[in-house]
């Protein structure tokens, strides 16, 4: 399986969540890097499809605060990704069903 990133679109969202400021409360860096909160394995990869690299899992940080300890306050319960992924799996059905996406199956 290859490994996944963070698409341009969901960047481009976190960057304007946050005002282009690392995710980190009291810092006034910009962002340089961004994190998952669920990390980017293999295994969650297949658990998490839709997920892990949504802008439900991205926080943007400064290169500062990416490499220090300070992203662990940012890991998120397993739980709480099992229910975000069903919602996600939901709202995807539903686009489907509506038309607004279009299915992989239908894809030429």
């Amino acid at each position: 399986m290859k490994e996944l990133t963070f698409s341009t679109e969901t960047r481009e969202a976190i960057y304007k969540a946050q005002n282009n400021y690392c995710g980190v409360e009291g810092c006034t860096n910009k962002i340089e890097d961004f994190h998952h909160k669920l990390s980017n394995k293999k295994d969650y990869q297949r658990l998490f499809p839709l997920y892990l690299n949504s802008p439900l899992n991205c926080i943007g940080l400064c290169r500062n605060h990416h490499q220090s300890k300070e992203i662990f306050k940012f890991n998120i319960n397993l739980d709480l990704v099992r229910v975000y992924e069903k919602w996600l799996e939901n709202i995807t059905k539903q686009y489907y069903k509506k038309g607004y996406i279009e299915s992989e199956n239908n894809k030429e």
